[in-house]
């Protein structure tokens, strides 16, 4: 494996494995309502494959981005049907919102989207007035194969800097 693939699985790795920390650590109090989802989005795209990765590319609309693009990549695991990756989501005004997610492949039975995905989503900061943004989601959709198109809903919870 070359440095530069092992060095990306490292960083995304340790990126998720942080995720995963914050989020434990910033569970509600027993008692506590859970908090309700606040951020919901919408989009399609596209995916093509790319050095020991898939690269996305993709648009929509969500809720505190507003009308929104979006770039990044994923690396499927082909035992499992597993997958890593990560996005960079770029709002009107130029604001980005760094996302990254963990989730699982699985056949839809639908002949135009043949391969469903549902993923935990958890944000790690951004850029402009969402800077600082944390929060998580769950991501479902569907996608056509690779390369393919795809579509994916999120809702969850994001909460911005100071607010």
């Amino acid at each position: 494996m070359s440095g530069s693939r092992l060095c990306n699985r490292r960083i995304i790795w340790t990126a998720l494995l942080a995720c995963v920390v914050g989020l434990t650590a910033s569970a509600a109090p027993a008692g506590d309502d859970p908090p309700r989802p606040n951020w919901n989005a919408t989009a399609t795209g596209t995916t093509r494959p790319g050095h020991g990765m898939d690269l996305d590319s993709f648009a929509g609309l969500s809720t505190h981005l507003g009308r929104f693009t979006g770039e990044g990549h994923h690396v499927l695991n082909p035992v499992d049907f597993t997958f890593v990756g990560e996005a960079t989501w770029t709002a009107a005004d130029g604001a980005t919102l760094r996302v990254m997610y963990t989730g699982q492949l699985f056949l839809s039975g639908d002949p135009v989207y043949p391969f469903g995905f549902v993923a935990d989503c958890c944000v790690a900061g951004g850029t402009g007035r969402l800077a600082g943004a944390t929060g998580d989601a769950v991501m479902t959709g569907a996608l056509t194969g690779l390369p393919g198109e795809y579509y994916f809903d999120i809702e969850g919870t994001l909460h911005l800097a100071g607010r």
